[in-house]
């Protein structure tokens, strides 16, 4: 549904085709890749601290590991997708899958060992003086992997290809915006409750695991539309409109908030942690405006809600936080979580200057302007997604 839906969330009909096919072959080479080696660097029950180095061409994968082979590669099919929202209408299906085959073979593999494999070294924590004596790294449900990768990437992305050209007859449609968004708020639904890869055990309070579904399912709810709420009463306060796409943005940024302590925030918190996340979204859409052209605001969601988020897991879980237990063990933690945001930072930057670098210096980064006129669909396809022709009586009134 991501890989394909997600295009409708994307405003122009003229190149609905042409992301369509980037979508497919993504896909496509996502599965063959993940499976080839992406899953080996990602390993989430070996390897050393930096990443994994088993099961490459699917070698010695047990039969219970298939599940998480299948999961991290919707995962990877989940980042791919977001990375070509924000740098949407510019580029080539070349350089599109030249970026799907190193982020999904190889980049982003590494940031999953280090936040959700045993052996990672953000997951692993480091030893402290302070009871119980170990801090381990807060990320449930991919707050830093996934959204504030996505963030820094998109971002270095639309900086050095550059805005959309302004020229072409390229209509809206509206209805197909929300579409797409609605069918990314409920992706982000099955994205957070899957990331619970057991339901059969007990957790560390010895309740039941399967329990836990119930609670980030209504915690991802609750947090969204929290962050709906506060961004379409400001946007309203500030320009006099009831803007449905910045409410549908808002309530992504809210569920990215939740993402990092999805299982384990009280309701309520959970609707506080998603307000500051609308927030946190305005705050970074203003910010990454002056920089980028990025018309669905991809930057702003993923980054800013994904930022507040790594700290409010660590701030405001239940029962085991600095808000609960205000003591230096928890303040380390909170640090922690900060090494974690930097270091994926880093490696988001390390990953996305050198290739967007290379792939404009050999000019197949972006569509040329002439592509861009006359359509993706026609350029690439010869054919047009959607049929604008106006009916015979219409054009004879």
């Amino acid at each position: 549904l991501i890989k394909f839906f997600k295009q409708w969330y994307q405003r122009r009909v003229a190149i609905t085709a042409g992301g369509m096919s980037k979508n497919l072959a993504s896909l496509s080479l996502c599965v063959g890749i993940f499976w080839l080696i992406g899953f080996a660097w990602a390993d989430l029950r070996g390897g050393n601290v930096f990443l994994g180095y088993h099961h490459f061409v699917g070698h010695n994968i047990e039969y219970p590991e298939y599940g998480e082979v299948f999961f991290l590669c919707i995962l990877v099919g989940l980042v791919i997708a977001l990375l070509s929202r924000g740098i949407c209408e510019r580029l080539t299906i070349l350089s599109h899958l030249i970026i799907t085959g190193v982020v999904a073979g190889f980049v982003w593999p590494i940031v999953a060992h280090w936040v959700w494999s045993t052996e990672g070294w953000l997951s692993k924590g480091v030893a402290v003086d302070s009871a119980p004596g170990r801090v381990h790294y807060v990320d449930n449900a991919g707050a830093s992997c996934i959204h504030i990768f996505v963030g820094v990437t998109v971002f270095i992305g639309a900086l050095i290809t550059g805005s959309r050209y302004k020229t072409g007859s390229q209509p809206a449609s509206l209805v197909n915006a929300c579409v797409g968004g609605l069918f990314l708020i409920l992706s982000l639904l099955g994205v957070h409750i899957g990331l619970k890869r057991s339901i059969s055990g007990t957790n560390s309070s010895g309740r039941p695991e399967g329990h836990e579904l119930g609670i980030a399912a209504f915690n991802t709810i609750a947090s969204g539309s929290a962050g709906a709420g506060v961004v379409l009463i400001t946007v309203r306060l500030y320009k006099k409109t009831w803007d449905v796409l910045a409410g549908i943005n808002g309530f992504l940024a809210g569920q990215i908030a939740v993402a990092a302590g999805c299982f384990h925030f009280y309701p309520g918190i959970a609707f506080i942690v998603g307000i500051f996340g609308g927030f946190s979204y305005l705050l970074w859409n203003l910010i990454g405006k002056t920089f980028i052209d990025d018309p669905l605001k991809a930057f702003a969601v993923h980054f800013g809600g994904g930022l507040w988020g790594i700290f409010a897991a660590p701030l405001m879980v239940r029962d085991n936080s600095l808000f609960y237990d205000p003591t230096y063990f928890h303040f380390q933690v909170v640090g922690w979580n900060a090494v974690g945001v930097l270091a994926i930072i880093a490696w988001a930057a390390l990953f996305a200057i050198p290739v967007f670098l290379i792939l404009k210096k050999l000019k197949i980064l972006r569509v040329s302007k002439e592509m861009y006129n006359i359509g993706l669909d026609m350029y690439y396809h010869d054919q047009k997604a959607i049929n604008l022709k106006l009916r015979r009586h219409d054009e004879e009134r």
